[in-house]
């Protein structure tokens, strides 16, 4: 499952933020308006009721016959206002009998506005005492009401909609131009190469971005300080050892000189100056392996390597190899590194196979390859990724053939190094091919900016 993106989170937080916020802004302000709406119709309602009693005061020598016809005419109007409006005296109505009187119960409470069930439907009721003990009580319908405040709900989310659209593509515009520094930064750390890499630049135009920047190239300067370290002493204890086992094999050689070359003796001292000469290959490969502040831009051809590496083979060996070397395979690369790299196939292949060896160099689309191929037994597949590592040496290999496990692990850095690869492949029905695969050679002006 792959990390989430900071940048989406981001945008995805404040843009839920904002439909929180305006759900919220929707539901207070509709709570707010239906409040003004119904105090407005409090109001009116209160308003309706002093002007029924103020009428009642003036026709208060009528008859009571007088009295409810007066009344029954005004609430003939309010019906057009889908309002009920019951006017009481004590527990007598005026305007209609006691019987057909659904508001007396609000007419014997405190004076006020409250809502009410009334007839299975909800109604707002307020009490209003006109001239004690006179109280007109009215009855106005919530429906009507939040159908008036329908067209404002609608219009407020309507608004909160496009506006939640809007801040969404807003956001994430606004996130990506603010992620711009951090995505160049990304950008400049990809084009970094291992070794010999400069400081970055402390300005990318957002603080944080900056402070990382800063905190990066302080962690860069102490790894440069124990990769420096850790190459000097691979160096000096590789210089050490050279010195002796060259004094050795020069040694042993004159002794050689003085004996009769089929003596028992003579052949236990040339296998000394074997193992001498192990001995310097891998102390040789050690070096190599320091080496990373080797310089790779020299115009090389593959092919004048392996011609190279061909004359310096023994007779016996030459026997056992075939070359096949196209023309002018060129890369770009340092040459000794090359040739120890291609030394260390070729070795490997010639002692882990009794038969025929072929050694191919060749050029594929933008990739240049120094690939040999035996017909030895090959390399299992759980050993195949441990061969890589330093004084590592497959299992399957046995103990007939001598090394320190640096071949591989050698060549898997010279890849690195050179931003190729090396490629192992274990062959039907046995061998295997090995291959240093490298990119093609082009001008300056078209590497990558580093």
């Amino acid at each position: 499952m792959s990390a989430p993106s900071i940048a989406r989170s981001v945008i995805r937080t404040h843009v839920l933020s904002f439909v929180v916020a305006s759900i919220a802004l929707v539901v207070v302000g509709s709570s707010i308006a239906g409040a003004i709406l119904v105090r407005e119709d409090d109001v009116s309602a209160s308003a309706l009721a002093r002007t029924l009693g103020s009428e009642l005061h003036n026709h208060a020598s009528d008859s009571r016959a007088q009295l409810d016809q007066l009344i029954e005419h005004e609430l003939e109007e309010e019906r057009w206002f889908e309002r009920r409006t019951e006017v009481w005296r004590n527990q007598d109505r005026i305007g209609g009998s006691v019987d057909n009187g659904v508001l007396g119960s609000a007419a014997h409470r405190p004076p006020g506005c409250s809502c009410e069930k009334l007839e299975g439907s909800w109604h707002r009721i307020c009490a209003v005492v006109v001239d004690p003990p006179t109280t007109i009580v009215v009855a106005s319908p919530l429906l009507p009401l939040l159908r008036a405040l329908a067209p404002l709900v609608g219009a407020i989310a309507t608004i909160m909609l496009f506006a939640s659209l809007g801040f969404s593509l807003a956001s994430r515009k606004l996130m990506q131009r603010s992620l711009t520094p951090l995505i160049r930064f990304e950008q400049k750390l990809s084009t970094l190469s291992a070794f010999g890499r400069e400081p970055l630049a402390t300005t990318w135009g957002a603080l944080e971005v900056d402070a990382l920047a800063s905190t990066f190239n302080a962690l860069l300067v102490r790894i440069d300080t124990a990769i420096e370290r850790e190459q000097r002493f691979v160096a000096d204890a590789a210089h050490e050892l050279r010195t002796p086992l060259t004094r050795l094999r020069g040694q042993i050689e004159l002794v050689l000189g003085q004996l009769d070359a089929d003596s028992e003796s003579s052949q236990r001292l040339s296998l000394a100056v074997r193992t001498c000469e192990e001995l310097a290959r891998m102390t040789d490969a050690l070096l190599a392996m320091a080496r990373n502040e080797a310089s790779v831009d020299e115009t090389l051809d593959l092919a004048d390597i392996a011609r190279g590496l061909e004359r310096r083979l023994a007779p016996e060996q030459l026997a056992r190899l075939d070359f096949q070397l196209e023309e002018e395979v060129l890369v770009r690369g340092d040459e000794a590194l090359l040739a120890l790299a291609a030394s260390n196939l070729i070795d490997n292949a010639l002692k882990y196979t009794e038969g025929s060896v072929r050694v191919r160099v060749f050029q594929a689309n933008d990739l240049r390859a120094i690939e040999v191929v035996d017909s030895g037994t090959g390399i299992s597949a759980e050993d195949m990724q441990l061969v890589r590592q330093p004084f590592v040496r497959g299992s399957a290999r046995g103990t007939r053939a001598r090394g320190a496990g640096l071949g591989l692990a050698l060549v898997e850095q010279v890849a690195v190094l050179h931003t190729g690869q090396l490629l192992l492949e274990n062959l039907a029905p046995q061998g295997l091919r090995a291959q240093l695969s490298l990119p093609a050679w082009r001008p300056r002006s078209m590497d990558p900016v580093r």
